[in-house]
């Protein structure tokens, strides 16, 4: 489990030589660790999650889930049937300019998406092609921002701060530096360094959480006529 809120408020206590609050409240620190985890899973895709909207035959644009910032994957299984359909990731622009009207008009099993809008608003949607001819549910793999923690009070204390295991001093950093910036002290542009030193490392050890080799895809292998068979 990851160190809780109120250790990070502990520890940036220490580093800001107050043990008790005095020039900032427990609540201003307790923010601050809010916006840390905040701007740490907006700026890596660390914090992957999986959620699920029901297809509706003939609807081809879906809401993705609210705390959405990107998608990794989507998957289609047809209502009553077993087969799961991984759909490829497709700029909207290039499928227009191939498919012409077939793009909207077409109707089969989901096989290409592309996301339209911008996060953190009723505008972040999910688009398939073909549009969906039955109903089924999209399983969609995504990276999100955390819920913020309380802040006015000890509720959230004994909360773990939502980012990886080994990493919460990020979140001390960045809480130590924003107190010390709002004070004009100049020491923040060092607690500001070593934040962004422990993202640069985070960044790195994010891109798969694992120790095998692996490699990134290129172009889709085939024309995009190729997914087309039951359009």
């Amino acid at each position: 489990m990851s160190k809780t809120l109120g250790t990070c408020v502990t520890e940036a206590r220490a580093a800001l030589n107050e043990d008790t609050a005095a020039r900032w409240t427990d609540q201003d620190l307790r923010q601050w660790a809010n916006e840390a985890a905040r701007d740490i899973a907006t700026r890596i895709p660390w914090y992957r999650k999986t959620g699920t909207v029901s297809a509706v035959a003939g609807t081809q644009e879906y809401s993705l889930p609210s705390d959405a910032v990107g998608v990794h994957a989507v998957r289609y299984v047809q209502t009553g049937t077993s087969n799961a359909y991984d759909l490829e990731y497709y700029h909207y622009r290039n499928m227009a300019q191939s498919l012409g009207p077939y793009l909207t008009t077409s109707a089969g099993t989901p096989r290409l998406y592309w996301t339209w809008g911008y996060p953190g608003s009723t505008t972040f949607k999910l688009n398939v092609a073909p549009v969906p001819s039955a109903a089924g549910t999209f399983t969609i793999h995504y990276y999100g921002v955390p819920t913020d923690m309380t802040t006015a009070t000890t509720g959230s204390d004994s909360t773990g701060v939502t980012v990886p295991e080994g990493y919460e001093r990020a979140v001390v950093f960045y809480m130590v530096y924003s107190a010390l910036m709002s004070d004009g002290d100049p020491r923040w542009q060092d607690y500001k360094s070593q934040y962004e030193s422990t993202l640069a490392s985070l960044e790195e050890a994010a891109i798969q959480y694992g120790d095998q080799a692996g490699s990134l895809g290129g172009p889709m292998p085939y024309p995009i006529y190729a997914y087309m068979e039951d359009w």
